[in-house]
């Protein structure tokens, strides 16, 4: 099993993986792209950081999402579907692991406020992600996830 910390705050999305003390973090922004912008971005210079596929939905996350219209933030619960969450999620994974995990268990954090949420975070970053990015075809199996506040970790 491999652990993974992950923190998907207001500005950044950070991540950590204990074992071997790699941290790193990304811009807190998620670009949906259709076929056609997925196609121009892919055929310039191949897959670049940022520019993925999450489950067939094609994204830019990060820097990469800044040349595109980025979706407004969603609060509450909504913030906490595999649609938003789970793509930041999928990204960080990707990054960190670049091949395939087959039993990730996920320490997930969530601000003071959402505590009411934190089982919507946690169905929202369970199951399989398939990422086709810069690191080629990759895929996670989040098996266990444990939530905790913000404040409790340090974040």
């Amino acid at each position: 099993m491999a652990d993974f910390v992950f923190d998907f705050g207001n500005a950044r999305g950070k991540y950590f993986r204990p074992k071997f003390n790699l941290f790193d973090d990304f811009r807190h922004a998620i670009a949906f792209l259709n076929e056609n912008d997925w196609r121009s971005a892919v055929s310039r210079n191949g897959i670049q950081k940022g520019i993925l596929k999450v489950n067939g939905q094609p994204v830019a996350v990060g820097d990469a999402a800044r040349r595109y219209t980025i979706a407004d933030r969603p609060t509450g619960a909504a913030r906490y579907r595999k649609e938003y969450y789970g793509i930041g999620l999928a990204y960080a994974l990707s990054e960190s692991f670049k091949k395939d995990v087959a039993n990730v268990m996920l320490i997930a954090s969530h601000a003071p406020g959402d505590i009411s949420y934190a089982e919507h975070l946690r169905q929202a970053a369970l199951g399989i992600w398939e990422v086709e990015s810069q690191h080629g075809l990759t895929t996670f199996k989040v098996s266990e996830v444990m939530t905790f506040d913000e404040p409790i970790g340090g974040y």
